[in-house]
């Protein structure tokens, strides 16, 4: 018995059917290469202060995926150096700066989860995002926790591709 039949009397054949072909394509990463440019009217942030980055450069190639961070600072935008992230679901250690990260990626459906965790003053501190990709291909969707896992962001960042 196929997906549709079982349920093709009660009038949801299309979701169904939507469901189906999400199930077989799932396999499929989306591509996050490209620059990106922050979409603050269409971005929300909470008490942590303004937008965690407000520009991405993105390289990606199979399990490999690199950015470099655009950060807004008193003086304007700052770059932080480029990270890369083998995404394998593995703990590896990133260089940022003076700081070493330890960091994780992984793919959650058609999502990339990179999780950081580093030691400050003697304790863990934790930074999750999660990166989605819009049907188009124009919206990349990064949604930040600044408390590693808890169930709503902080803050949700939608960013526009640039040419």
């Amino acid at each position: 018995m196929g997906c549709n039949s079982v349920l093709s009397g009660l009038g949801v054949v299309p979701i169904v059917a939507a469901l189906c072909f999400a199930q077989q394509v799932s396999g499929v990463h989306p591509d996050f290469s490209g620059n990106w440019k922050l979409d603050q009217d269409k971005s929300w942030y909470s008490a942590h202060g303004g937008p965690f980055c407000t520009a991405l450069r993105v390289q990606q190639r199979g399990n490999h995926y690199k950015e470099v961070l655009v950060k807004p600072g008193p003086l304007g935008d700052n770059e932080l150096p480029e990270l890369t992230y083998v995404v394998d679901g593995a703990e590896h250690t990133t260089r940022l700066g003076r700081e070493n990260l330890k960091t994780s990626a992984t793919w959650e459906g058609r999502s990339l989860i990179i999780l950081w965790k580093s030691r400050r003053a003697g304790s863990e501190a934790q930074l999750k995002r999660t990166l989605a990709l819009s049907q188009s291909g124009q919206t990349l969707v990064v949604e930040v926790y600044f408390r590693g896992e808890t169930r709503q962001p902080d803050q949700q960042l939608l960013f526009q591709k640039n040419p």
